[in-house]
């Protein structure tokens, strides 16, 4: 079985839209226009989709670390809520569950499942 791209495709896509999102560089207006874009494209869900799928990305702490990172700067763009309602913190557990060794990799998930859970306007 072969994924459908490469984990370190997908790793370099993920920092890719980071660098595109991440408000730090720019206007915080600006982070959240492009984050929402980002977000309206597909791309987001897409790869949570890839991830599900295929536990080949789950597996590779890269990926990983990308994702949760990619995912901080969609949240810093103002989207918790689309995150939360994309299920995307599924993935980052079985990413944590998948590479039971990396600390690194579980603190980075940890800290991304508590952002999301912070920043939803629904108590949960």
């Amino acid at each position: 079985h072969h994924p459908e791209a490469s984990p370190s495709l997908v790793t370099g896509v993920q920092n890719l839209l980071s660098c595109m999102i991440n408000p730090n560089g720019m206007d915080q207006l600006d982070g959240s226009i492009m984050g929402t874009s980002v977000f309206e494209s597909g791309i987001v869900e897409r790869l949570d989709n890839l991830f599900t799928q295929d536990a080949t990305y789950l597996a590779d702490s890269a990926c990983m670390m990308a994702n949760a990172n990619m995912l901080d700067n969609l949240m810093a763009g103002g989207l918790t809520e689309n995150l939360v309602n994309l299920e995307v913190e599924n993935c980052l557990l079985s990413a944590m569950s998948n590479n039971p060794n990396d600390l690194e990799l579980a603190t980075a998930c940890a800290m991304t499942i508590g952002r999301l859970k912070g920043g939803s306007g629904a108590g949960g």
